[in-house]
């Protein structure tokens, strides 16, 4: 099929219109047009005129410049044709979900709806893709470059509830905005009407008399030296209204290329990706995505991002069916983070009290709080970057060749997976002990139910995390005294969710190229990928990818017949053998916890046998001694050794390819992620 030279768009002359020349009419309706370039256009016979009074008969004439129209005319315009801009994006991330509605964060790169021009590149688009069966009813739009809380009806009753009240102004949205400057007001109201701003660009809005009435409250959440990070809750629904309102306060928002200055940088992006023909793909963070090669570095530079930073966080409205308070919140995209960190920018924390292991910060114990607080910035302080570590004549070769392997981890992390880019083991840090820390588990001696503490910021964890040893294990006959059994393992390496970069212990540089690799990996993803109270589902997306991702690496990095990457293999076969005798026992034990007729003293004499029996078993498998068994160290097993085979079969459909997998990953229900993940599994294989 041959594709057209020229694509017509027919621009209606609206109802109420004056009679007025062609030339005027056209300047006025094309962003970015001036009435000389209008006639220049005009004169290259790209425009027909179909008069209201030829309307029947679809008449279309030569235009000229002096032409006058009126309401009801037509204007058809020849643009170049180009071809629609691909996605990037094969799935949304899911925020919310259930029989009426579904919110997605959607991306700052793509539209809410399709236009004309853009299909794909379109949040509608591609949920109708991502879920079969399902027509997307958009509630309300978020600009092309505004990131966040994006809702969807389910059903026609669903989306008339919801749209109804956003029309009546019963929904509180919050948006996180980065402005430039530095914002003084720790709190500002800004009640200014907004309308059309002119200047030039037809879209671009300004505060002005003969505006809509338009009020934004703003809250100051964290201030650099260059920068401000705000909160802002719009009262009232205007077009561009928070950016409006930034700009005119002298803070308009970063990367914003149509109220930085006078706009300048908006016209060459658009006029780029118009006359330029086929308009670029996305570009990666930090680069200009609309530009068609009209933006400059020197505007990118004064625009201070790629993008606007602006992004939808919350959502709060009543669910249209139970009328129940319902909170969406969408987390902030990389780019948006990173950004953030450009600038210095991280909001104001309560308590600067890191978490390890997803669980050093207790709400009940202050002693517990100040300890791990110690544990944690004591072993941060001691870290040294891997670059000196390196270039440091004092470190030996074999360290040296360990210390360049984990660099090359990280970076495969980032660059291939598409991971979260963080300084987390950027470091490495000595410790005493062979362990960076100790986990406590626990469970019900007659029954496979693990003992839970909740903790902020990542809800209920079946563990509880020490620095020291000894700690620990007071925790632990503390819980044995309770008649539960415990379980105490050493923990290799960390992630916290706060803004603190993780080191890696020194200790784990002895291990073999593989394990190494799997270690850096499976805790970057954590830094990628949590959801809170998900911990199953958590652990079982960190260790697929680590393992799948570490063999990859070590194929680019040492070869498909190296060495290093046979050892790696073996020690994984090593690891099934293992863990299929582990859940053989779980089998045998949860048969006779189950077991109806049997008091519980009997339960307990009967299981001693079990145990013993499992446990040489596993001895022989590893060579050597399995340790103490019991049910908290068969539930700490298991909790990293799950069926991965769907995590495995969704990576084979989707290409093996790792962005697009951590992306499919990201966008599943978060209520609910293994059920997701099982019904669009099956979404793919229909699809095959």
């Amino acid at each position: 099929m041959t594709r057209p030279e020229f694509v017509e768009v027919p621009f209606a002359v609206p109802l109420g219109t004056a009679r007025m020349r062609l030339d005027v009419f056209l300047a006025h309706r094309l962003r970015g047009y001036s009435r000389s370039k209008v006639q220049a256009m005009i004169a290259s016979e790209r425009v027909r005129l179909r008069a209201r009074s030829t309307a029947p008969r679809q008449t279309c004439v030569a235009a000229k410049p002096s032409m006058k129209v009126v309401a009801g005319d037509a204007v058809l315009i020849r643009f170049p044709w180009r071809p629609d801009p691909p996605s990037r994006h094969a799935a949304l991330e899911v925020l919310y979900e259930d029989a009426d509605i579904i919110a997605v964060n959607k991306p700052g790169d793509i539209l809410s709806h399709p236009t004309d021009k853009t299909t794909k590149a379109s949040a509608t688009w591609i949920l109708d893709r991502q879920f079969a069966g399902f027509k997307p009813r958009l509630i309300h739009r978020l600009d092309r470059e505004t990131s966040g809380v994006l809702l969807f009806g389910r059903n026609p009753r669903a989306a008339r509830l919801l749209s109804g009240q956003f029309e009546g102004r019963e929904v509180r949205k919050e948006y996180w905005a980065i402005a430039a400057g530095r914002f003084t007001a720790r709190r500002k109201v800004v009640d200014q009407p907004v309308g059309s701003g002119g200047h030039g660009i037809r879209v671009r809005q300004g505060v002005c008399d003969a505006g809509q009435s338009a009020r934004t409250e703003f809250r100051l959440i964290a201030s650099g030296k260059d920068a401000s990070l705000v909160a802002a809750v719009p009262r009232t629904g205007r077009l561009h209204q928070i950016r409006v309102h930034l700009a005119w306060l002298g803070h308009p928002v970063v990367g914003d290329k149509l109220y930085t200055g006078d706009g300048e940088a908006y016209l060459k992006a658009w006029q780029g990706a118009v006359e330029g023909g086929a308009r670029a793909p996305p570009a990666p963070s930090g680069k200009v995505w609309a530009a068609g090669g009209a933006i400059c570095e020197e505007d990118l530079r004064l625009l201070g991002a790629g993008r606007q930073m602006l992004h939808a966080k919350v959502l709060e409205l009543r669910h249209p069916s139970s009328r129940r308070r319902l909170v969406i919140e969408a987390p902030l995209p990389a780019d948006f983070r990173a950004c953030m960190e450009s600038f210095g920018l991280r909001p104001r924390i309560r308590a600067l009290i890191p978490l390890a292991a997803a669980a050093f910060l207790a709400a009940c114990s202050p002693v517990y709080v100040v300890k791990s607080a110690s544990g944690h910035l004591g072993f941060v302080s001691r870290a040294r970057p891997i670059g000196r570590l390196i270039a440091d004549p004092k470190t030996d070769v074999r360290t040296r060749e360990k210390l360049e392997l984990l660099a090359e981890a990280r970076e495969f992390a980032f660059k291939e997976m598409g991971l979260k880019r963080s300084k987390d083991y950027s470091k490495v840090s000595r410790i005493k002990g062979p362990y960076v820390s100790y986990v406590v588990m626990a469970s019900a001696k007659t029954r496979f139910k693990l003992h839970e503490w909740w903790f902020p910021f990542v809800g209920r964890v079946p563990y509880k995390g020490h620095f020291s040893r000894e700690d620990a294990d007071r925790e632990a006959l503390r819980l044995a005294r309770k008649g539960l059994d415990v379980h105490v393992g050493g923990v290799s390496a960390y992630n916290t969710p706060l803004p603190f970069a993780d080191p890696l212990a020194h200790t784990q540089l002895d291990n073999p190229p593989g394990e190494l690799a799997t270690l850096v990996i499976h805790e970057l993803v954590h830094g990628t990928l949590f959801l809170k109270d998900q911990v199953d589902f958590n652990e079982a997306a960190a260790t697929f990818a680590s393992v799948a991702a570490a063999e990859d690496f070590l194929a680019a990095r040492f070869g498909s017949g190296s060495a290093e990457l046979s050892e790696y293999r073996a020690s994984l076969e090593k690891d099934r053998l293992y863990a299929s005798e582990m859940e053989k026992v779980y089998a045998e034990l949860e048969s006779l916890y189950a077991a109806g007729g049997l008091s519980e003293a009997e339960k307990l004499d009967r299981r001693k046998a079990l145990l013993s029996s499992g446990r040489r078993h596993l001895s022989r498998v590893l060579g050597a001694d399995a340790g103490e068994l019991n049910n908290a160290s068969i539930l700490a097993h298991r909790l990293y050794r799950h069926d991965l085979t769907s995590f495995h079969e969704a990576h084979e459909r989707l290409g093996r390819r790792w962005k697009v997998t951590i992306e499919f990953l990201m966008s599943l229900d978060r209520r609910r992620p293994m059920a997701d993940l099982e019904r669009r599994l099956a979404v793919l294989r229909a699809g095959t």
